[in-house]
């Protein structure tokens, strides 16, 4: 029986981690990305050994995605996780898991995985999250150019648009990547702009406070945002579905406007809500 190895996604948003065997898949665990990278590390190593602990068969190697320029196992750079200055992760991680560890661009790992099931040929993987990735298996191998190649998040398609993280300005993945492309359906949905969204919106927070999920500072940010919204038939009858009863239902002119971006406000799954709509 083949020994048990482990994968980490490290994305600019989660940390996934996965045991496997034979391409088995055994176990599997995600955390929110902490901030530092440090804390990075640290929380890799944890999910790590812990899955291994869980299924009482530790992990004896480790492959890393990272969402970041990779050359020889050293990360150059990685603007989406706060990292700026070249750092050895490989060695990192191998010193805290104390198991051969191998790091590649995590676009890169999934355009290989993609095109083994594709057969001969070129294969270009384009992926879509916090930011855009790309990479090009030719011939079953792949292109790295000077570890980046394929990379087309960081192209730059206005030159006038909006910075991104990596000090260039509009680039790609600051106009479409999943992030974006969440706070433009935000946007859309708490200033109305999109009057479908809206309703989903409320209709989603409706349920949600119905269930007990939800703290009293949200039903009065919900309460406001509605009252803002009266003019919309289609998102102030969940106002009245959320308070039946007249005499207990709050009046709209007694709360201030809130930060109609504040997250507790629009935790919601809008982009699950844009999908379902196609």
């Amino acid at each position: 029986m083949s020994a048990v190895v482990a994968a980490v996604d490290w994305g600019g948003t989660w940390l996934r981690a996965a045991l496997a065997r034979d391409g088995e898949l055994l176990a599997w665990a995600r955390q929110p990305r902490p901030a530092g990278f440090d804390s990075q590390c640290d929380l890799a190593c944890d999910l790590v050994g812990r899955l291994g602990t869980e299924l009482g068969q530790p992990a004896r190697a480790l492959a890393v995605g990272i969402a970041g320029v990779v050359r020889g196992g050293r990360v150059a750079s990685a603007s989406n996780l706060g990292l700026s200055t070249p750092v050895d992760l490989a060695d990192r991680l191998r010193e805290r898991c104390g198991i051969p560890v191998t790091v590649v661009n995590d676009t890169q790992a999934a355009a290989v995985a993609e095109a083994a099931t594709l057969g001969p040929g070129t294969a270009v993987l384009l992926t879509v999250g916090t930011g855009v990735g790309g990479a090009i298996v030719s011939g079953g191998h792949l292109v790295l150019g000077e570890g980046a190649a394929g990379d087309f998040g960081h192209m730059v398609i206005d030159a006038c648009g909006p910075v991104c993280a990596c000090g260039g300005r509009g680039c790609l993945e600051q106009l479409v990547s999943g992030r974006v492309l969440d706070e433009t359906a935000r946007d859309l949905a708490t200033t109305g702009a999109s009057t479908w969204l809206a309703a989903r919106l409320a209709e989603r927070l409706a349920e949600r406070l119905a269930a007990g999920g939800a703290a009293p500072e949200d039903v009065i940010k919900l309460n406001v945002w509605l009252r803002d919204m009266a003019n919309r038939p289609v998102v102030n009858k969940y106002w009245l579905q959320m308070f039946p009863d007249e005499h207990s239902r709050p009046a709209r002119h007694t709360f201030p406007t809130p930060d109609l971006r504040d997250p507790l406000l629009v935790e919601c799954e809008i982009m699950a809500v844009i999908s379902e709509k196609k």
